[in-house]
């Protein structure tokens, strides 16, 4: 009986949009702030922000669907340790509330993602997949 109820929920999150997209949107404070700072972000700049973006994104949807906290406070933790900026902290509470309160009810996991410069016109792009929670594993 499960197995209705499962389709359901798959559609209902892909009714969100692509998660590239998702990842974007939600990104864009951490996004700007770059380009404020550096000007027009590399590859790599770009690629290693989104990592911490997803970081963040995937441990707010794993307290969401009720793995607990420990996820939370390890992003924190590593994040707290990664050259950045000063403020880092407040960023990660910052990007936090930003997904709880804007972006509560996509409880997709950003897997695999990748940021690419499209050969014609320069621009970077980004590719990303999304895992529903029965794909996600209990990894503690």
């Amino acid at each position: 009986m499960s197995r209705p109820r499962r389709k359901a929920g798959i559609r209902k999150q892909a009714d969100q949009g692509k998660i590239s997209e998702r990842l974007l949107e939600f990104a864009e404070p951490m996004i700007d702030a770059l380009i404020e700072e550096t000007g027009d972000p590399t590859e790599e700049e770009f690629q290693n922000l989104l990592g911490i973006c997803a970081l963040i994104w995937n441990s707010q949807v794993m307290e969401q669907i009720g793995k607990g906290s420990f996820y939370v406070e390890e992003a924190k933790k590593v994040l707290s340790s990664v050259p950045g900026p000063s403020n880092i902290d407040s960023l990660v509470e910052v990007m936090l509330r930003r997904k709880a309160e804007n972006f509560s009810e996509d409880l997709r996991h950003i897997g695999h993602f990748e940021v690419v410069t499209d050969r014609a016109t320069g621009e970077l792009r980004v590719r990303a997949e999304a895992r529903l929670e029965d794909m996600l594993a209990d990894e503690h």
